[in-house]
């Protein structure tokens, strides 16, 4: 974790980013972003083919927000919506 965070103004009880910190916080948080994008994309290659409309929304939402993995998404697209 050297040369991430700094003490600031050397009191020892304040932490502060240094910029290569806050570099890496943003590569993670992309990195987090990531998978869930690429979901929706394997996603929508998968109802493509004729979804209906409110089920395929419903679990396109549910993906993107990365409450539901790809797997329970196209489930509940081939089940018509329901459990």
């Amino acid at each position: 974790m050297a040369g991430l965070v700094e003490q600031r103004d050397g009191d020892g009880s304040t932490l502060r980013l240094t910029p290569v910190g806050a570099a890496a916080l943003r590569a993670a948080k992309c990195d987090e972003l990531t998978a869930p994008l690429s979901a929706v994309a394997s996603y929508a290659n998968t109802v493509s083919g004729g979804a209906a409309p409110r089920p395929a929304g419903y679990a396109l939402k549910r993906l993107a927000e990365g409450t539901w993995t790809l797997e329970q998404a196209e489930a509940h697209v081939r089940t018509g919506g329901g459990e």
